[in-house]
This record gives C-alpha cells, structure tokens and sequence, in this order.
C-alpha cells in the first residue's frame, strides 16, 4: 500500500490487488447488497487472511459488523482501515494544503474509512477525535462527495462553536442545502443577529418551502407519493425526508445548549420549538397546522 504524489498538493493510492482478491472482494459486496451478512462477512475474512492490507475489504466488514449489531467489533475493523490508510502516508503530506481527490478511485477506499471511522466515534464519548476526522475529510477531499460538511455543521451548533462555524460557512459558500440554509438562521441567532437570521430564513424558505412547511406542523405523515427509497424532486416526499434529516441532524440536544429563548422557556421538540423561534421573531403569520 503506497499513496504516490501525482502532482504538487495532489495524491493518489497505489494499491497491487491481484484479479482474485478483486472478485472475492466482489462477491463479498454481492451478499451484502442481498443482506447475506454471513456470507459477505465470511468472505471478507478469508479475503483479509490473504491481503490484510485490503482498507476497503475491513471497511465493508466493519459495516457488516454494525448492521449486525456487533459494535466493538465494527469500530475495531473501521479503527484497522483507517490505520492502514495512515500508514501510507508520506512524512512530507500537508494536511492543511495537500489533497486526496474522490475523484481517483484508487482514493476512495481510505476516505470511506475516515467517514465510517468518524460516523461511528461522533455519538461517542470519543466525537472530538469524530470532528478531527471530519475536518480533516473536507480539507484534504474538499470536493466532499461523502457529505462530512454536514456532520461538522452538526457538530459546530451541538459545541457552539462560532468561528468553526464561519469557517466553514466560508469554505462552502454555494452549499445551498436545507442543512446549511436551515443551519445559517440557527447560525444567526446564536449571534443574535435578528436581520440576519430573517434574511437567512426566507433564503431558506423560497429555496425550500415545503420543508419551512413540515417544520410548522407538529405531525408528519408520510404522503401517498412516499415510496422508501425513492424522492420526487420537489415533491412532499422530498420535504418530508429533507425535513426528518434536519429533526435528525438540528435534534433537541442542539437547542438544549444554544436557543433559550429567556430563562423561563422550557425546552420542547425541534419542529414546536422551531415554529415558536419563527413566530416570535415575526418571520411568519399562520397558524400552525395538525
């Protein structure tokens, strides 16, 4: 396992797999995608017996062991990818200018690692070392096809941090998601910035109406068009699922820390709590819907 420099600030693995370690490693993705777990957990092993250097090969099988449940044993097989990856690393490699582009294949396997490594460590006692993977994620693969951005927005409102905050609110100024746009109105009024904090909700709400919409109701049903799997784009169901990763991603623990809105306020759900934050601060003037 080797990681080669192509170029100034950009690297690529090198990895030698021969012909039958990538079939095996095919077969053992086959049974998973079937939710054969024992066979594809049965297959990585023997695969590992003969290459243990094989990142991706103990990323899937950290993942076998946490869809069975297994979570030592996931977080020990995410740990050795991610050690592995690690060790190719030159002495001469910046962290904080050199890149590790998605965009090379022959890459992918160790960032899959760090994702899944920092996934699994960031509802633990061990999330700083989760943050610093994560971090580490969107400056070396800027790019970030995984999506770490979101869970360092999340973690950056969870911790409170306002200049972690700004900065990767700089680092991705087009991110025009519901994470980020919903995120900036929260963003705002930690500062208390009142006019930023409207400017920034109706920035969401035009791009995302039907998700403003799931917010001020206090059940969400799911719509006859939802079907698990698939979205249409613009449609209640896509609302619906952008609106249960943000009650996921923004969860009560979030507004615990940041949002008393005076001393006397008690705590409630996300959307109750998210409706009264609008309502007070006059963004909107409807009632809110069953």
């Amino acid at each position: 396992m080797k990681l080669k420099q192509i170029e100034k600030h950009m690297w690529v693995f090198e990895a030698l797999i021969d012909k039958d370690i990538d079939q095996q490693f095919d077969e053992a993705l086959e049974y998973l995608s079937q939710g054969s777990l024992l066979a594809s957990e049965l297959t990585l092993t023997k695969l590992l017996s003969e290459y243990p250097q094989h990142i991706d090969a103990w990323v899937h099988l950290g993942l076998v062991y946490e869809y069975s449940g297994r979570k030592m044993e996931s977080y020990l097989a995410l740990r050795e990818a991610h050690r592995i990856g690690l060790a190719a690393f030159s002495t001469t490699f910046n962290w904080d200018k050199d890149l590790l582009e998605w965009g090379f294949i022959e890459n992918r396997p160790f960032l899959r690692a760090c994702f899944n490594l920092a996934l699994h460590l960031a509802d633990t006692p061990m999330a700083v070392e989760a943050e610093q993977i994560f971090t580490r994620l969107v400056k070396i693969s800027p790019n970030d096809n995984q999506g770490a951005r979101y869970l360092l927005l999340k973690r950056f409102l969870e911790t409170g941090n306002k200049l972690k905050l700004q900065w990767l609110d700089t680092k991705y100024p087009e991110d025009h998601s519901p994470e980020f746009l919903y995120g900036k109105v929260l963003f705002a009024l930690m500062q208390q910035d009142m006019d930023r904090a409207k400017a920034t909700f109706f920035e969401a709400k035009a791009a995302f109406p039907l998700v403003a919409r799931e917010l001020k109701k206090k059940r969400h049903p799911k719509p006859a068009e939802f079907e698990e799997g698939y979205i249409t784009v613009g449609g209640k169901d896509q609302a619906l699922g952008r609106f249960l990763n943000l009650l996921c991603f923004l969860d009560q623990a979030i507004f615990k820390q940041m949002f008393k809105l005076g001393n006397s306020r008690n705590f409630m759900p996300l959307n109750i709590l998210m409706f009264e934050l609008l309502k007070n601060l006059s963004f909107i003037s409807i009632k809110r819907k069953n």
